[in-house]
């Protein structure tokens, strides 16, 4: 169970400075898995997209969405034909009654300012709007503000003047494993940090998640999913602070180029799984992170769909990820896809409100 990845990835990045995160590779392809989940193939169009069509490629009389985000956009452990990015043009197009297709530029590590200087690119695709996919995982993570010369620099005519580095494998040897666990702990801590990176460990956390009430008990516990505190630590207030300015950069962009943004946040495993069972202890809120969320975005003119309600109604979302490594797997991908369709289509963004399609046009007055 659980074979090693001979070919992760990362394989198909090139990594920048941390101010400007990591740059996918034109025309590269590569087959990998998550730890509990099938080879898949990773294939990149020639701007680096996991897109299952050349960039700029486009119908016409489509209405054209560029989906935006993290892992969970670029589809990570799921073959790209099951991902919620190639699923929701078709549904859509069958609830609105015309074109719709989805151009996807999401990547891995595609948060943060490192969506500032994709902005560019997404913009030349031409997009009637953007679909900005948010997961806890943009939250929780240490974002880097853009400073002016970031902007300028991004901004600029020419390229990036930004150094890059191909991408060489994480794998290392024994020896440096040991020297890494030991290294600034204690010995039982550093036993325990050994014992957590083997396949032995993966196969009993693998197990053991499968019990919902083991899997949401050890969600909650210590600093676990951290951002599912009611009260949260001052730290947080400067997360937001960061969110909020990148709020503020990406709409103004958009806007000045007259395209609408969107933004959604993805449940990860333990909220899903929270808000599904409709319980959990006193001092956590699922929803939390959702709220203060939708908070910034509509302060800045992003129309928030907020899918995150919509699993009340789900039973054991926990199926629908890879229940260690916490990716939605081909069904989570579907379910997504649902709510996304559901939610998009109620009004909240006027053109793909059915009411107002060329077919429901049409039928005015017959």
């Amino acid at each position: 169970m659980f074979p090693r990845n001979k070919t992760p990835v990362q394989d198909c990045l090139n990594l920048h400075f941390p101010s400007t995160g990591v740059q996918a590779i034109p025309n590269c392809t590569v087959w990998a898995r998550v730890p509990e989940g099938p080879l898949v193939e990773n294939k990149l169009n020639s701007c680096g997209h996991r897109a299952g069509v050349e960039c700029g490629a486009q119908s016409p009389d489509a209405y054209k969405i560029v989906l935006i985000g993290g892992s969970m956009a670029f589809g990570y452990g799921v073959a790209r034909e099951n991902t919620f990015a190639a699923e929701l043009p078709v549904q859509l197009s069958h609830l609105t009654g015309r074109k719709v297709e989805l151009y996807n530029e999401g990547q891995l590590w595609g948060f943060g300012s490192v969506l500032n200087f994709h902005m560019r690119d997404v913009l030349a695709a031409h997009p009637s709007m953007i679909l900005w996919v948010f997961t806890p995982v943009d939250i929780t993570a240490d974002l880097p503000t853009l400073t002016d010369s970031d902007r300028a620099m991004r901004k600029s005519d020419g390229n990036d003047a930004v150094p890059v580095q191909a991408h060489t494998s994480s794998r290392s040897n024994g020896w440096d494993v040991i020297k890494s666990a030991f290294a600034g702990r204690s010995v039982s801590e550093a036993l325990r940090k050994l014992f957590d990176d083997t396949r032995s460990m993966l196969l009993l956390r693998h197990l053991m998640y499968q019990s919902q009430s083991l899997y949401v008990k050890a969600s909650v516990s210590g600093g676990a999913n951290e951002f599912l505190r009611a009260d949260q630590n001052p730290q947080w207030q400067t997360r937001f602070q960061h969110i909020d300015a990148l709020a503020a950069d990406i709409e103004g962009q958009a806007r000045a180029a007259g395209v609408p943004v969107a933004a959604v946040l993805l449940p990860n495993r333990a909220q899903a799984t929270l808000i599904s069972r409709g319980d959990w202890p006193a001092d956590i809120d699922p929803y939390k992170v959702d709220d203060q969320l939708r908070s910034i975005m509509t302060s800045h003119g992003v129309a928030y769909i907020d899918i995150m309600r919509d699993f009340r109604a789900i039973p054991n979302p926990e199926k629908d990820y890879f229940a260690v490594d916490g990716h939605p797997n081909a069904d989570g991908h579907a379910v997504i896809s649902k709510l996304l369709a559901k939610e998009l289509t109620n009004g909240e963004v006027p053109a793909l409100n059915p009411a107002s399609s060329p077919l429901a046009a049409s039928m005015v007055g017959k």
